[in-house]
C-alpha cells in the first residue's frame, strides 16, 4: 500500500470506471457485484470510495427519503464492502469516518475478507457457502453427506434430464412464482433490471441457466447463474412441488457441479440462513465464507421511523 494514504469520497459521474473495475478484477476479494456494469444495473444511484489511485474500492448506494440520504443493500447483491488492498485498523477507522460523513442511516453487507470490521465493529455474521471445483469432480463427491447420495440415487432411476437454456425471464418468473413470497421487498422494477442485467452477461458468457425436466418434458428445476473470472454464483434456483418428490433439485446442482468441475473457480451457492435452504446446501460439503451486515442509524428521533 502507498504512503501517502488517503481514501476519498468520489460521486458517480468522477468515477474512472476502467480503474473501478480493473480494482474488482485483480482483488483478491473481487465479486462480481462491485463491478461497475453490475452496479449501475442495480443501483439507482451510486457513487465510490476510493483508495488512492484505485488500490481498494467501495461502492455508496444511496437513495434519498423525504430528502434524507440513505445507503442500502440492493436485491440480487448479496455482499459488497471493501474491495482490494487489505483493511487494517487506521482504514477501517477512516473508512467508517467517511461512511458515516455521508449519510446518517446504513445498511451494509461487507465481504468476506473485511473481516477486521466483524471484529472491530458490531456486525451480523450471515452465512455464504462456498466450494471449490478446482479439485475434479471424484474430489467434490466425496465430500457429498449420505442424505444427499440417497437422493441423487434416486433421482438416477428416474429419467430425469439435464440441459442448457436462454430462457432468462422464464427462470425469473418460475423463481417468483415459486419463492417471491419470501421476499416481498423486491419489487417487479427490481426483477426487470436484474433481467436486463443477465441479457447482457448472457451474450458474453457469464449468465448461465440449466434445467432438468422428466421424461414428459415437465420442468422440474432450474438454476440461473452468474459468472465471473473467481466464481460462479446461484442466484436463482427453483423446484417445482413435482421436483420436490423426484429430488430434482439435488439432481441439477450435482449436474452443475460435475459440468463446471476441474476448473479454476468457486461456486458460490449465495446463502443462506433460511434452515431448509442452509441444510440442503451442507449436503454438498462446502465451505462456510460469511459476510457482515453492518447497520446504523443516527437519523434525529423525529426521523427514525423512516427507517427501520
Amino acid at each position: 500500500m502507498s504512503s501517502d494514504f488517503h481514501i476519498r469520497h468520489v460521486p458517480h459521474k468522477e468515477i474512472d470506471l476502467a480503474k473501478w473495475d480493473n480494482c474488482i478484477s485483480t482483488a483478491p476479494n473481487g465479486l462480481i457485484y462491485g463491478y461497475s456494469y453490475y452496479l449501475d444495473h442495480m443501483a439507482k444511484q451510486w457513487d465510490g470510495l476510493v483508495l488512492n489511485n484505485y488500490e481498494a474500492v467501495m461502492p455508496l448506494i444511496w437513495r434519498k427519503k423525504y430528502e434524507v440520504l440513505y445507503c442500502y443493500q440492493p436485491p440480487f447483491m448479496q455482499q459488497c464492502g471493501w474491495f482490494g488492498s487489505p483493511l487494517t485498523m487506521h482504514t477501517c477507522s477512516i473508512l467508517f469516518e467517511r461512511i458515516r460523513s455521508f449519510c446518517r442511516y446504513g445498511d451494509f453487507m461487507f465481504n468476506n475478507h473485511n473481516q477486521l470490521i466483524n471484529e472491530s465493529y458490531i456486525t451480523r455474521p450471515l452465512t455464504n457457502f462456498v466450494l471449490d471445483l478446482s479439485h475434479g469432480y471424484s474430489a467434490i463427491r466425496s465430500r457429498y453427506k449420505t442424505d444427499l447420495l440417497s437422493n441423487l440415487n434416486k433421482a438416477a432411476k428416474l429419467s430425469l434430464s439435464y440441459q442448457t437454456s436462454v430462457e432468462i425471464d422464464s427462470a425469473i418468473n418460475q423463481y417468483r412464482f415459486h419463492y417471491g413470497a419470501r421476499t416481498p421487498h423486491v419489487k417487479q422494477n427490481q426483477y426487470r433490471h436484474f433481467s436486463k442485467l443477465c441479457k447482457q452477461l448472457i451474450s458474453v458468457g457469464q449468465c448461465l441457466i440449466r434445467e432438468v425436466s422428466d421424461e414428459q418434458h415437465y420442468p422440474l428445476a432450474s438454476i440461473l447463474l452468474l459468472k465471473d473470472e473467481h466464481r460462479i454464483y446461484n442466484m436463482m434456483n427453483t423446484t417445482t412441488e413435482k421436483g420436490k418428490k423426484t429430488a430434482a433439485n439435488h439432481f441439477l446442482i450435482d449436474k452443475v457441479l460435475h459440468e463446471f468441475a476441474g476448473q479454476n473457480l468457486l461456486f458460490d451457492f449465495e446463502g443462506s440462513d433460511l434452515p431448509g435452504v442452509k441444510s440442503f446446501y451442507e449436503n454438498f460439503g462446502p465451505v462456510n465464507y460469511p459476510y457482515f451486515h453492518w447497520h446504523y442509524n443516527r437519523l434525529p428521533f423525529y426521523l427514525k421511523w423512516l427507517k427501520k
